[in-house]
Protein backbone atom coordinates (compact mmCIF):
# COMPACT_ATOMS: atom_id res chain seq x y z
CA UNK A 1 0.00 0.00 0.00
CA UNK A 2 1.36 3.56 -0.79
CA UNK A 3 1.37 5.66 2.37
CA UNK A 4 -0.62 8.76 2.73
CA UNK A 5 1.12 12.02 1.02
CA UNK A 6 3.94 10.22 -0.42
CA UNK A 7 3.31 9.95 -4.38
CA UNK A 8 4.35 6.64 -5.69
CA UNK A 9 4.60 5.96 -9.87
CA UNK A 10 3.04 2.67 -11.47
CA UNK A 11 4.04 4.29 -15.04
CA UNK A 12 5.76 6.91 -16.57
CA UNK A 13 3.86 10.15 -16.66
CA UNK A 14 1.83 9.08 -13.42
CA UNK A 15 1.45 9.61 -9.85
CA UNK A 16 -0.74 8.08 -7.05
CA UNK A 17 -1.54 9.44 -4.10
CA UNK A 18 -3.29 7.67 -1.49
CA UNK A 19 -6.68 9.11 0.71
CA UNK A 20 -5.72 9.54 4.02
CA UNK A 21 -7.37 8.70 7.07
CA UNK A 22 -9.40 12.05 7.74
CA UNK A 23 -11.11 10.96 3.58
CA UNK A 24 -8.67 14.00 2.24
CA UNK A 25 -5.89 14.12 -0.39
CA UNK A 26 -2.53 15.11 1.26
CA UNK A 27 0.73 15.62 -0.86
CA UNK A 28 4.58 16.74 0.50
CA UNK A 29 5.24 18.60 -2.19
CA UNK A 30 8.61 21.19 -2.60
CA UNK A 31 7.74 24.94 -2.86
CA UNK A 32 10.60 26.86 -4.27
CA UNK A 33 12.97 23.87 -3.11
CA UNK A 34 11.48 24.21 0.57
CA UNK A 35 8.96 21.30 1.88
CA UNK A 36 5.49 22.12 2.05
CA UNK A 37 2.70 19.96 2.87
CA UNK A 38 -0.87 20.16 0.81
CA UNK A 39 -4.29 19.51 1.10
CA UNK A 40 -5.73 18.98 -2.14
CA UNK A 41 -8.52 20.59 -3.06
CA UNK A 42 -10.30 21.00 -6.31
CA UNK A 43 -12.42 23.44 -5.00
CA UNK A 44 -10.21 26.09 -4.90
CA UNK A 45 -9.26 27.79 -7.47
CA UNK A 46 -5.84 28.76 -6.63
CA UNK A 47 -3.38 26.98 -4.91
CA UNK A 48 -2.85 28.89 -1.35
CA UNK A 49 0.15 29.34 1.20
CA UNK A 50 -0.37 29.21 4.47
CA UNK A 51 1.33 32.30 6.33
CA UNK A 52 3.51 29.74 8.63
CA UNK A 53 4.65 28.22 4.84
CA UNK A 54 4.65 31.34 3.22
CA UNK A 55 7.25 32.34 6.01
CA UNK A 56 8.98 29.18 5.88
CA UNK A 57 9.45 30.08 2.36
CA UNK A 58 11.63 33.18 3.42
CA UNK A 59 8.55 35.29 2.08
CA UNK A 60 7.77 38.82 3.95
CA UNK A 61 4.69 38.49 4.68
CA UNK A 62 4.67 42.65 5.46
CA UNK A 63 5.64 43.27 2.20
CA UNK A 64 2.68 41.60 0.79
CA UNK A 65 -0.61 43.43 -0.61
CA UNK A 66 -3.69 41.04 0.98
CA UNK A 67 -5.94 42.47 -2.05
CA UNK A 68 -7.49 39.39 -3.18
CA UNK A 69 -11.06 38.94 -1.45
CA UNK A 70 -12.08 35.20 -1.29
CA UNK A 71 -15.40 33.27 -0.39
CA UNK A 72 -14.97 29.86 1.60
CA UNK A 73 -16.44 28.06 3.98
CA UNK A 74 -15.80 29.86 6.54
CA UNK A 75 -16.74 33.27 5.05
CA UNK A 76 -14.76 35.57 3.47
CA UNK A 77 -11.05 35.54 3.53
CA UNK A 78 -7.98 37.71 2.42
CA UNK A 79 -5.05 36.48 0.06
CA UNK A 80 -2.07 38.22 -1.54
CA UNK A 81 -0.51 37.37 -4.70
CA UNK A 82 2.22 35.52 -5.75
CA UNK A 83 4.42 33.28 -8.05
CA UNK A 84 6.68 30.71 -6.80
CA UNK A 85 9.61 29.88 -9.68
CA UNK A 86 8.77 26.64 -9.22
CA UNK A 87 6.36 24.04 -7.31
CA UNK A 88 7.25 20.20 -7.63
CA UNK A 89 5.26 16.71 -7.16
CA UNK A 90 7.99 13.92 -7.28
CA UNK A 91 9.21 14.36 -10.77
CA UNK A 92 6.51 16.65 -11.26
CA UNK A 93 7.91 20.02 -11.78
CA UNK A 94 6.53 23.03 -12.62
CA UNK A 95 7.70 26.78 -13.38
CA UNK A 96 6.21 30.31 -12.67
CA UNK A 97 2.84 28.77 -10.72
CA UNK A 98 0.64 31.51 -9.42
CA UNK A 99 -1.02 31.36 -5.67
CA UNK A 100 -2.33 33.53 -2.77
CA UNK A 101 -0.67 33.92 0.42
CA UNK A 102 -3.43 33.20 3.11
CA UNK A 103 -3.65 36.02 5.80
CA UNK A 104 -5.17 34.50 8.19
CA UNK A 105 -3.72 31.52 9.98
CA UNK A 106 -4.31 27.72 8.10
CA UNK A 107 -3.92 24.07 9.37
CA UNK A 108 -2.58 23.24 5.98
CA UNK A 109 -1.78 24.71 2.34
CA UNK A 110 -4.11 23.66 -0.51
CA UNK A 111 -3.26 22.88 -3.91
CA UNK A 112 -5.67 24.09 -5.98
CA UNK A 113 -6.93 24.42 -9.66
CA UNK A 114 -3.79 26.77 -10.23
CA UNK A 115 -1.65 23.72 -10.05
CA UNK A 116 -4.16 21.12 -11.08
CA UNK A 117 -5.15 22.29 -14.80
CA UNK A 118 -1.41 22.91 -15.38
CA UNK A 119 -1.30 18.48 -15.57
CA UNK A 120 -2.95 16.19 -18.29
CA UNK A 121 -5.30 15.35 -16.26
CA UNK A 122 -6.31 13.85 -12.66
CA UNK A 123 -8.85 11.53 -11.50
CA UNK A 124 -10.01 9.78 -8.35
CA UNK A 125 -10.91 6.45 -8.34
CA UNK A 126 -11.48 4.90 -5.30
CA UNK A 127 -9.24 6.00 -2.34
CA UNK A 128 -6.35 6.69 -5.36
CA UNK A 129 -5.63 10.51 -6.55
CA UNK A 130 -4.01 9.92 -9.71
CA UNK A 131 -1.93 12.78 -11.13
CA UNK A 132 -1.07 12.37 -15.35
CA UNK A 133 1.16 15.34 -16.36
CA UNK A 134 2.30 13.23 -19.63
Amino acid sequence: EILPGSPASERPGELILIQGADGHFHVDAEANGTPVRFLIDTGASDTVLSPMDAQRLGIDLAALDFSRVYLTANGNGRGAPYRLMDLAIGPIALSDVAVSINQAPMDESLLGMSFLRRLKSFEVQGRRLYLRWQ
